[in-house]
């Protein structure tokens, strides 16, 4: 099951679990952990995360059991895009060469507030 640990969290303490063979991966983008993804490592036999910065927290917390398997994505094929086809697409979709777009694809998650990206992205 691979998801962020909260849409599995309420079947780590069922009877059943680690008695099936059971695989968590989850996503962990962040530190510090939450107490929930640290409580999930802990009853699961073995953990996977995507990312490998978080086995090694999970290392440097003494949880062993936290392995990585990295999304499916070929990251070869993610580039930036040069300014002249920046503004070809523009043109192309009839976007504005002065319009600030972005994408908003991380739903509830308090720890990525909008407001606070968005402020560090305009001051890059």
């Amino acid at each position: 099951m691979s998801n962020d640990t909260w849409s599995s969290y309420p079947f780590v303490e069922r009877p059943w679990w680690n008695k099936i063979h059971c695989i968590p991966h989850k996503t962990i983008d962040s530190l510090p952990f939450l107490e929930d993804q640290i409580k999930h490592i802990k009853i699961s036999k073995t953990f996977f995360v995507w990312s490998d910065f978080a086995e090694k927290e999970a290392i440097r917390l003494g949880l062993n059991n936290v392995k990585t398997i990295p999304g499916i994505c070929k990251s070869a094929i993610i580039f930036k895009l040069n300014k002249l086809k920046k503004q070809e697409l523009r043109q192309k979709f009839n976007i504005s060469q002065n319009a600030f777009i972005t994408g908003f694809v991380f739903r509830n998650q308090l720890r990525k507030l909008p407001k606070v990206l968005m402020e560090g992205l305009l001051q890059l």
